[in-house]
């Protein structure tokens, strides 16, 4: 249970969390409370374990993580992007589709690269790598075309 547990902490990106957590008027003093908890849990799992950082002992899957780690971060600022739109007023049906795409996109990340829950795997099993891979491809596509504003750091990581 504690390697799981680690594996979902080193998933969790405190960053792109609190651009989310941004999104909603309350959703700083929240967040706040979430970071708290989320660094010690980290301690807690290093410390049953005696490790110096999440997964320093299981070095392909600290590998897989970053992967889909790479795939799934630029949509989720993506996402935040599109759903600050969203909510500013915005209802350009493209942006409503864009926004419904990332949410795929960014479910879809972590299965591409083998991190997917069992009960994901099991809710799915048609579904092979490769039609993984082409609705995270559509997911990015579609989201990118919706017209962005000029780059800004909110973009970037």
């Amino acid at each position: 249970m504690v390697s799981n547990m680690e594996v979902a902490l080193a998933q969790s990106d405190m960053a792109i969390a609190a651009k989310y957590a941004a999104l909603h008027p309350g959703g700083t003093p929240i967040f706040d409370r979430v970071r708290v908890e989320h660094d010690a849990a980290c301690e807690l799992v290093l410390a049953i374990r005696g490790g110096t950082r999440l997964l320093d002992n299981h070095p392909q899957m600290a590998e897989s993580v970053a992967l889909a780690a790479e795939v799934v971060d630029p949509l989720n600022h993506l996402q935040v992007e599109l759903l600050a739109r969203r909510r500013s007023g915005d209802d350009d049906p493209q942006l409503k589709l864009a926004i419904q795409l990332t949410v795929a996109g960014v479910a879809l990340g972590p299965t591409q690269h083998g991190l997917s829950p069992p009960h994901v795997k099991a809710a799915h099993p048609g579904r092979s790598d490769g039609d993984r891979r082409s609705c995270l491809a559509l997911a990015q596509v579609a989201a990118l075309s919706v017209p962005l504003p000029p780059p800004r750091d909110v973009l970037r990581p």
